[in-house]
């Protein structure tokens, strides 16, 4: 009878958690959504569309298609069906092609390194080094360049990649939370965003063997990649 109970028990706490789950989700579809859908109907409503509102609207469709495609992906790493790809990936590419989709030329200074070639998935990689510098480029300030250095470490089987952005303000996460599914920072929702990103770099990372730490300064929020140069799988 008490295995009975403590059996129960623990299906009623999965339900409820499952309920919390769901309400957290609706909650933030329902927060993030709302901005991006009021422009593309105050866009539908005026009679005159010029080049400018087009661009506006698909910015917001844009992000709409971010928050459901970022909701996807997170539920592949609830469910671990993620699928990992190793292939050779040149990070110095990667990280020039991404300041290019971010339209970030000029705002980030790049520190290269000589041998960046790395065995690695780069569909997974290349997600988490986009939420990196997404997120820099989205909460940092504006005025200041996002700093992102290659290094190697003394072993040599390790590169180290460290993606870094002036706070602006008092503006600083909370270091607790960073990581946690749908967490946003009071200063975040100015934005839109799913809550996702984080998250996702620190369930891809994993997969990875890529340890992650946030290391801040007096002055800079600092996400720091260890990244092995050969996958091992876990």
């Amino acid at each position: 009878m008490r295995r009975l109970n403590q059996r129960l028990n623990q299906l009623a706490e999965n339900e409820k958690n499952k309920r919390e789950e769901t309400s957290r989700f609706l909650s933030m579809l329902g927060h993030e959504l709302k901005t991006p859908l009021a422009v593309i109907r105050a866009l539908l409503a005026n009679k005159k569309i010029t080049p400018a509102m087009i661009e506006m609207a698909n910015k917001s469709i844009s992000e709409i298609d971010d928050v459901v495609s970022t909701s996807q992906m997170a539920e592949k790493v609830e469910s671990d069906t993620v699928q990992v790809n190793i292939t050779q990936c040149d990070l110095n590419d990667m990280l020039e092609s991404l300041t290019e989709k971010h339209h970030l030329q000029g705002s980030v200074k790049l520190s290269p390194h000589t041998s960046p070639t790395i065995n690695s998935d780069l569909i997974l990689l290349n997600i988490i080094l986009s939420n990196l510098i997404e997120n820099a480029a989205k909460y940092g300030a504006g005025d200041k360049p996002i700093e992102i250095e290659l290094s190697d470490t003394e072993e040599r089987d390790t590169v180290i990649l460290s993606v870094a952005n002036d706070v602006r303000n008092d503006n600083w996460p909370d270091p607790d939370r960073l990581f946690d599914k749908y967490h946003r920072d009071r200063y975040a929702h100015r934005v839109t965003g799913s809550g996702l990103g984080l998250y996702l770099v620190k369930g891809f990372s994993g997969l990875l063997g890529i340890d992650i730490e946030y290391q801040p300064t007096k002055t800079q929020a600092v996400f720091r990649l260890y990244i092995p140069k050969e996958f091992s799988a876990k």
